[in-house]
């Protein structure tokens, strides 16, 4: 199954070789001296972490690199299985893996089931609490969600991928570990035998049916583009023949958009500069200077629906951003509204547009046809203000 993997393959159901520490100890002279003491500290220190909770687990890195995460004692968690969803919720499939968690939690946190997720940043934006919160809400997660800005978590589970889900005891002790998506089932079987081991007898309900098709695992997946992350840190191909060298200067694309495109790579047109981890459509101070070309990004990719994560940035130092349109075709025709994604709308001049200006993954075209598509984006910018694009997810979104 698809996953975000930035080092070695590991998909297991299996014991974890890092069990959690079953009490808090006493980190340093600074700390107090008794456990009490310690536990109110740590809790105080990172109540802000915490969203939909107060302090339910801590992390600690050694000044020697040893790493640990804690229990902090209370009843949220004593005699309870736990489940650690360790994910960015601006990832789209930490996001269709967090739809299946959603409902574990939903039935099982009366049965003794604890859900945390632990959000570890993948952009920097994604270190903010307000866009955080803005996501949960959004996607109704109301299970206990803690923020994991310096990968202390992270760190102590020798992380490489988004999603992972972690399954343990109240004792430390780790039952399953699956990194990426898929195994659903395999995972809420395990979680429903230990939550009967605390009360044999448990009633469950039948094992969750797959969600989308592709998520089952007995029948044959339809191939999908993968993500495709842009900036020079992710070396990401790009279509043009002529591209930047340098970082954060004015590179102006040709077009290059012939009738045959390489699949599953971004062509650019315009003015556009390339930095560490996303394109930004290049905008002159002095107005005079801007490109009065189309500024614009053509894939050719392969499923139904089509994703982008991107914000707005002023050009002015210290102005409020401003929002941004997007306008996008599909085998350079205009979206179609029964094609619309979540976030598209029409805007003044009856164009489907999608509003930009605060950071997240945003849903621009749906329920295509399953098959190879053309989609372009184009960008449209106001003023001083610019938009930055991150990545491009797709996805099948045929319903079981």
């Amino acid at each position: 199954m698809a996953k975000i993997d930035i080092g070695e393959d590991k998909n297991e159901i299996v014991p974890d070789k890092h069990p959690l520490s079953k009490s808090l100890s006493i980190f340093t002279d600074d700390l107090p001296k008794t456990q009490e003491d310690a536990v109110a500290e740590v809790r105080k220190n990172i109540w802000t972490h915490w969203i939909n909770s107060e302090p339910l687990l801590s992390a600690h890195i050694e000044d020697d690199g040893r790493s640990s995460i804690f229990f902090i004692n209370n009843d949220e968690i004593k005699n309870k299985i736990i489940l650690l969803d360790i994910c960015d919720f601006t990832l789209l499939p930490c996001r269709r893996s967090s739809r299946y968690v959603k409902e574990w939690y939903r039935r099982y946190s009366s049965a003794g089931l604890v859900v945390i997720g632990i959000h570890t940043p993948f952009y920097e934006f994604a270190k903010d609490r307000r866009i955080v919160e803005a996501l949960l809400y959004a996607m109704d997660i109301q299970y206990p969600v803690v923020m994991d800005n310096d990968y202390l978590y992270w760190k102590a589970f020798d992380n490489r991928f988004w999603p992972r889900r972690v399954l343990i005891d109240s004792k430390g002790k780790t039952h399953a570990d699956f990194v990426g998506e898929g195994a659903y089932p395999e995972f809420e079987k395990k979680m429903q035998d230990l939550l009967r081991a605390l009360s044999p007898g448990l009633p469950c309900p039948p094992i969750l049916k797959p969600m989308r098709d592709v998520d089952d695992e007995t029948a044959s997946a339809a191939q999908t583009t993968s993500e495709i992350f842009l900036g020079t840190k992710y070396k990401q191909r790009l279509g043009n023949k002529a591209v930047p060298l340098r970082p954060n200067e004015e590179f102006l694309f040709t077009d290059e958009t012939s009738d045959s495109l390489i699949p599953d790579v971004p062509y650019f047109k315009g003015a556009w500069s390339l930095h560490s981890d996303h394109m930004e459509v290049y905008v002159p101070v002095d107005p005079k200077r801007a490109h009065k070309g189309e500024h614009s990004v053509t894939i050719q990719f392969t499923g139904t629906d089509v994703f982008l994560v991107a914000k707005t940035k002023s050009k002015i130092l210290g102005d409020p951003t401003q929002s941004v349109k997007l306008n996008f075709l599909i085998n350079g025709k205009p979206l179609a509204e029964e094609n619309f994604g979540e976030d598209i709308s029409y805007g003044d001049t009856y164009r489907p547009q999608l509003i930009v200006r605060d950071p997240r993954l945003f849903h621009a075209v749906s329920k295509l046809d399953y098959g190879t598509h053309r989609f372009t984006v184009i960008v449209d910018p106001e003023g001083p203000d610019t938009a930055e694009i991150y990545a491009f997810f797709f996805d099948s979104l045929t319903q079981s």
